[in-house]
């Protein structure tokens, strides 16, 4: 039936997104899904690669402008560093003084109901690895020695 032929492809165009299919659009669709999953696998693991070099970039950053005896996480998932400084160190000093060099970082404090993790700050690892990036991990290096010298 050369109307049903003509008519399948209209029909597949026109069932983007939708989940019911007759038995003729079952036999048209499969390697398209086929493609569309592939598609979607390939993506997710380049995403995934981009993320794991993000992730080893800040770490690699820290661990180069940060004082020696800093504990990073090596997160499997997620985009979030949590960062162990020295037990005496408070990070809500630290903090306040990234406000004025326009940086931010998420204090360990706000992670505890309790108030433990002074010492301790999340960094996300989310952004793209760059020049600005590196020069705000390095910024915030530089602050934590400036205040481990004046405590």
């Amino acid at each position: 039936n050369l109307s049903l032929l003509v008519r399948v492809p209209q029909q597949i165009r026109r069932m983007e997104g939708r989940h019911h299919f007759d038995a003729i659009q079952v036999v048209k669709m499969p390697a398209h899904l086929r493609y569309r999953r592939l598609c979607l696998k390939q993506r997710l693991r380049r995403m995934r690669t981009q993320y794991q070099r993000g992730r080893d970039q800040m770490i690699d950053w820290v661990m180069r402008y940060f004082p020696a005896g800093t504990r990073v996480s090596r997160p499997q998932g997620g985009f979030m560093l949590w960062i162990e400084l020295a037990e005496d160190f408070d990070t809500l000093r630290l903090n306040r003084a990234l406000l004025n060099r326009n940086v931010q970082i998420a204090v360990g404090s706000i992670f505890s109901a309790s108030g433990k993790y002074r010492n301790c700050l999340r960094m996300n690892f989310a952004a793209k690895p760059s020049v600005e990036v590196e020069r705000a991990v390095k910024t915030v290096g530089e602050t934590i020695f400036e205040l481990s010298a004046t405590q």
